[in-house]
């Protein structure tokens, strides 16, 4: 199992700017100053995803069939319980939402079966799963609505770190297919907005998107094209989603 790594920004001496790791090994908080180990989680001997939220210090993490919120002293708070998520050879992804504590859950077992990425599905299957800080509220996003031959499915998740249409709820963005990006109103349970990228398509495999702005500018949406040679990026303007644009070779 690959390590997972989460990092937290800590504002107080108690609980200092901290590198969260998990695995097979466990889960362990270490300095970010010089890699000491702070803390070490015993029982969450089988971590299988692992997410940090940076404003907050809370880790959380998926192990054994439960999901596990973590304080910033390492001490678990709460457990729930996966239900619906697979075993064995599952992938299962966790994006902490740093706006409101909340946390999303994506699982892409079965993929190659099904032919597409698997939404985490927590009695149901094809939704994005969001669950509340305290481990209390599941909100769902129903993804079966997107019409006739547009059958979604998640190839890669982004950060819930903005907010593009500005109603006060970031919002999540994903990668439905090499020609499609989808952009989930995270205060909503309604249809995601699709974002056509043929123009310049995304590599579907092992990638990420990512979330930010420089200065003053507009919030973007950033991917890795096809050729795995290009960054681009799509962004929110004058009411209407622009690009896709070249933002770097790499």
């Amino acid at each position: 199992m690959p390590l997972l790594v989460g990092v937290a920004h800590g504002e107080e001496h108690a609980n200092p700017d901290a590198v969260w790791t998990g695995g097979s090994g466990g889960v362990a908080k270490h300095s970010a100053d010089d890699a000491d180990r702070l803390n070490t989680i015993d029982r969450l001997d089988d971590a299988r995803a692992l997410a940090v939220d940076p404003r907050r210090g809370d880790a959380w993490v998926a192990s054994g069939g439960q999901l596990h919120r973590l304080n910033p002293d390492a001490s678990v708070q709460w457990s729930t319980e996966l239900d619906g998520a697979s075993e064995g050879e599952s992938r299962l992804r966790l994006l902490a939402g740093p706006s409101d504590g909340s946390v999303w859950l994506i699982e892409t077992a079965g993929a190659q079966r099904q032919g597409g990425g698997l939404v985490f599905a927590r009695g149901s299957q094809r939704q994005l799963a969001q669950l509340t800080r305290d481990g209390e509220d599941w909100q769902r996003a129903d993804l079966n609505d997107a019409g006739p031959g547009d059958t979604q499915s998640i190839r890669a998740l982004g950060p819930a770190t903005a907010d593009f249409d500005g109603n006060g709820s970031a919002d999540v963005a994903y990668l439905q297919s090499a020609d499609t990006l989808r952009v989930l109103d995270g205060g909503a349970e309604t249809a995601a907005r699709r974002i056509d990228i043929s123009s310049a398509p995304a590599v579907t495999g092992k990638t990420r998107l990512a979330v930010g702005a420089f200065a003053d500018a507009a919030a973007k949406i950033f991917y890795v094209g096809a050729n795995q040679e290009r960054l681009y990026f799509v962004e929110r303007a004058d009411g209407a989603w622009q690009g896709p644009e070249l933002a770097a070779d790499v």
